[in-house]
């Protein structure tokens, strides 16, 4: 009898890990896509192609990124972001904030879009593509983002764009 629950119990922990969304994890989580992903993050760590940028974030960026769901709507995928904080603009730091709706699209992948845009008053401001996007880009749709890892307490996000492969760790 031992054996039979021993062997079920490690087909069953096969079945959550083989169903996993995120390549680099959580295996199993009680709670959804959904609930993991709100909240208030930080920059942890972020790449292009490797090369880590996290030291210019730091010195240019002192940003906050809230992902809530949207109570006016009925879809637990139905979001909004409101991205707060400072960004150097020439040796000054300048208050930043942006709020924008988006659909959490949840498939085999879990994306979501990224709207972060600087307005107006601030184009003499360098963006910091794909976080921070300059109104000057004119970018025909959003940035989207691939998320590898979403646990309680981070979310891993990717991104490429051309040649060029972006990774983000974001902490609560």
């Amino acid at each position: 009898m031992k054996t039979k629950n021993i062997v079920l119990t490690i087909i069953i922990a096969a079945m959550f890990v083989a169903c996993s969304k995120f390549e680099d994890g959580p295996s199993i989580s009680f709670r959804s896509v959904c609930k993991r992903f709100t909240g208030k993050y930080r920059v942890a760590k972020i790449t292009k192609n490797d090369t880590d940028l996290t030291d210019y974030w730091n010195q240019h960026y002192d940003l906050t990124f809230g992902f809530h769901r949207n109570e006016d709507y009925r879809a637990e995928e139905e979001m909004y972001a409101d991205i707060y904080g400072k960004v150097d603009s020439c040796g000054k730091w300048k208050t930043h904030a942006n709020v924008y709706p988006f659909i959490l699209q949840v498939n085999n992948d879990v994306k979501f879009s990224n709207y972060n845009y600087l307005v107006p008053q601030y184009w003499n401001m360098q963006g910091f593509y794909p976080l921070v996007l300059d109104t000057n880009m004119h970018l025909s749709e959003p940035v989207r983002f691939t998320i590898t890892r979403l646990s309680d307490t981070e979310m891993w996000v990717e991104h490429t764009k051309g040649n060029d492969t972006y990774e983000i760790h974001f902490k609560e």
